[in-house]
Parts: C-alpha cells; sequence; structure tokens
C-alpha cells in the first residue's frame, strides 16, 4: 500500500461490520489491498456465515461504492445504502430531489437520490 509520501509499506487493512444499534461486531475481514470496493460483497458474505442472516438494509461509506457492488448485493436481495461520494465533515446534506425519477437516471443517480430521500 501506498502510504501519505506515496512510497510503498507493507501494511494491512480491516474491514469489520457491526450490528446497527448495539454496534456488535458480527464480521471482519483483513487485506493487504487498499481499496474497500472489492470487499463488500465478501464482507456481506461473512455477515451471512456469522450470523446464519442477511444484513437489511447494509449501509456503507464511499469506498464501497461501485455498481458491480450495488448489483451483486441486490442480487442476493440485500437491500444497499452504498454512499456514492464522500462529504466534508460539518457540510450540510443537499436538498431531497422532488418529483418522479427520471427514468434515464443511472444506477449510481439512482443511488444518490435514494439516500437523499431515506
Amino acid at each position: 500500500m501506498k502510504n501519505a509520501d506515496q512510497a510503498f509499506v507493507q501494511a494491512d487493512t480491516a474491514r469489520i461490520a457491526v450490528e446497527g444499534s448495539p454496534q456488535i461486531l458480527i464480521a471482519c475481514t483483513v487485506t493487504n489491498q487498499a481499496s474497500e470496493a472489492p470487499h463488500a460483497v465478501p464482507l456481506a458474505a461473512a455477515v451471512i456465515a456469522n450470523t446464519g442472516k442477511r444484513p437489511r438494509p447494509l449501509l456503507s461509506d464511499a469506498g464501497y461504492w461501485s455498481e458491480t457492488n450495488a448489483i451483486a448485493l441486490a442480487a442476493q436481495q440485500i437491500d444497499p445504502f452504498l454512499a456514492t461520494e464522500k462529504m466534508r465533515h460539518g457540510e450540510p446534506p443537499p436538498p431531497p430531489p422532488r418529483g418522479r425519477i427520471p427514468a434515464a437516471l443511472g444506477l449510481k443517480a439512482r443511488m444518490r437520490r435514494k439516500l437523499q430521500t431515506t
């Protein structure tokens, strides 16, 4: 992985899944990959393996966003709420959209709209 100086360092990253309100750790993965996106579906699979239940819904930060993840999670009857972009701390959220969903709206724009209206 690259550090802040853009030098390669031997490092690992861990991802965890927690149960909503009690914040109980229910699954984790460890890898040497910096990107989070390839680990959304395997982490959901680990939740299912550990609990015997599908996570409904599955919330994640922008690092896990990809159309592939949104499609794969929905195919498993998991309702994904994947942030599509980072927001600065203290930045107010955009106002929720009004009206019908445009037919030509892409998957990322639909997810952004879903997050703004939920």
